[in-house]
């Protein structure tokens, strides 16, 4: 989890590197391509900064963030799929490193098997995108994988052990608990496709 807050480690990024060719086609996750409207905008990242750990956003500018990609990124091992990466600039003063954090945003509308393993090989693949392109200054850049599902089914992620380290943020749009839902619009709509749309397009 240390390594994976300020970067991929080489030895992790080798071994992601090997597994990618592993991957058989048909364990692509199931996603909800409606679900991916509420996050082209920085109104949906801000709240969403709202469900991640303090010691991840308390030096963070909610007010100063971009969109780095949407649903693609390009690898010179392979494509992958990452449905909104944000980066977001640190406080002025507060910095203790250059570059931002960046949020690695992955929508899944179905429970997925081995997803800490997709989302760790997604980290990696992105980490060298982000240095390939010059996208943040930071080498390597602080990648903050969130989790975001709203399937019917009600799913539990991996434990800690199953994750084998690797920490990620888990939001269950579907299930928030009132007062989440209350404190928390812009996430909270995510739990219904037709509602995220519509917000989008207001």
């Amino acid at each position: 989890g240390t390594d994976l807050r300020q970067g991929i480690c080489r030895e992790c990024r080798a071994a992601d590197s090997i597994g990618i060719a592993l991957d058989d086609a048909e364990l692509s996750p199931p996603r909800n391509a409606a679900l991916s409207y509420g996050f082209i905008y920085q109104e949906t990242i801000r709240d969403l900064l709202g469900f991640l750990p303090e010691t991840h956003t308390r030096d963070l500018d909610a007010w100063d963030m971009r969109q780095l990609c949407g649903n693609c990124i390009d690898s010179h091992l392979r494509e992958i799929r990452v449905n909104s990466v944000w980066g977001v600039e640190y406080l002025p003063g507060r910095r203790q490193r250059s570059g931002m954090t960046v949020l690695m945003i992955e929508l899944l509308a179905h429970p997925y098997p081995g997803v800490a393993r997709r989302l760790r090989r997604y980290a990696s693949m992105l980490s060298e995108w982000l240095r390939h392109t010059g996208s943040v200054k930071e080498r390597p850049p602080s990648i903050v994988p969130v989790l975001v599902y709203n399937g019917a089914p009600a799913w539990a992620p991996q434990s800690s052990a199953e994750r084998n380290g690797f920490d990620y943020t888990f939001i269950d749009v579907g299930r928030l608990r009132p007062d989440e839902a209350r404190s928390h619009e812009p996430v909270a709509a995510l739990s219904s496709p037709t509602t995220a749309i519509e917000r989008a397009r207001r």
